[in-house]
């Protein structure tokens, strides 16, 4: 896959993700920010990010609803980045500090 192959799917990610969080923050519409939620589950795995703004929109269901349930949902997603969902930054730290050691050694 070349560089524009890649940066086109991370686009299209990246779209399909800031509709899915447009959806998690409307005050007025409970039905929507599950839809927003659902729409973000769909996309796990496809970016890294992706865990995060689930938690973030289980943590804003949470402030609007007041239902712990949600907050528990939200603990659950930040545990997880905690714990090892954030492992992705290693390596992405080790392809980056590779590229950089290459060109000043």
């Amino acid at each position: 896959m070349d560089i524009r192959q890649i940066i086109e799917e991370k686009r299209d990610i990246f779209k399909a993700m800031d509709l899915a969080i447009d959806k998690t923050l409307n005050v007025q519409d409970a039905q929507m920010r599950k839809e927003g939620r659902l729409e973000l589950d769909k996309l796990r795995g496809k970016d890294p990010a992706v865990p995060f703004f689930i938690g973030y929109a289980y943590e804003f269901e949470y402030d609007c609803s007041k239902d712990t349930k949600y907050a528990k949902k939200a603990i659950e997603e930040y545990n997880n980045l905690l714990s090892y969902e954030y492992a992705f930054l290693h390596a992405n730290i080790e392809r980056l500090q590779s590229a950089v050691n290459s060109v000043n050694p």
